[in-house]
């Protein structure tokens, strides 16, 4: 249970870290540690052209196939990711707002529209994140 917790961790700083590169966890099989490959541009397999000495490219491509727990974060569900958290952390921020600046009067009725939308929005959008993490960590 801690290695998912930890997988969804890493998933998580790799996504903030570097949103349009494809990114590689590779679980090593002797142990838990998780290896993290990214791919700086296609094509290039060799860790010269890294200006990073820590970061390392994508292995060679018979390296990826004979690993089995790897996963592959590419820039679309990294995208997919941060809009929506953005769309949760806005939603959230407006449905703080109304809360707090409507709490001495009535609301109208596009507030209160306003209100249930957002509110959905940002139930809909927590489960989006949770449902995106758990599902690149298993």
């Amino acid at each position: 249970m801690s290695s998912f917790f930890s997988d969804c961790l890493k998933i998580l700083r790799e996504t903030f870290k570097k949103p349009f590169d494809t990114t590689l966890l590779v679980r090593s099989n002797s142990s838990n540690k998780i290896n993290v490959y990214v791919a700086k541009k296609v094509g290039k397999q060799n860790s010269q052209d890294s200006q990073n000495p820590e970061e390392e490219l994508l292995p060679p491509q018979n390296e990826i196939v004979k690993v089995r727990n790897s996963v592959s974060i590419g820039p679309i569900f990294k995208l997919a990711f941060l809009s929506a958290l953005a769309l949760t952390i806005v939603s959230l921020l407006i449905v703080t707002a109304i809360a707090i600046f409507s709490s001495n009067r009535e609301l109208s009725e596009y507030q209160k529209q306003l209100f249930e939308t957002c509110s959905t929005t940002w139930k809909m959008g927590f489960g989006a994140i949770l449902g995106l993490i758990g599902g690149k960590a298993t």
